[in-house]
């Protein structure tokens, strides 16, 4: 028997600024999610290819430092994916 369609609950709030919106979304899951997103430099710049560079120093890989912090050591994630987009619209 399918289960009733269920609509997350969306909640949109101003922050700490103007500028900056949090939405919270919560659904039946069984591991929850956690995304953080800002907009990054304009595409092509070296400030580009620096945050590319910091991402995959991060999260890139079993022994890149969040990945092993977070997953590996206090076990508080099961993956951690960090990347920059600079061809997306706001990075």
């Amino acid at each position: 028997m399918p289960s009733p369609a269920f609509e997350p609950d969306v909640t949109k709030w101003n922050a700490w600024s103007p500028d900056e919106v949090r939405r919270l979304a919560t659904d039946k899951v069984e591991n929850g999610k956690l995304f953080l997103v800002w907009p990054g430099p304009k595409p092509m710049t070296a400030a580009a290819a620096n945050l590319d560079l910091v991402a995959r120093i991060l999260a890139d890989g079993s022994s890149s430092r969040l990945v092993k912090r977070l997953v590996l050591d206090l076990k508080l994630a099961q993956n951690v994916d960090v990347y920059f987009d600079e061809l997306e619209l706001g990075g």
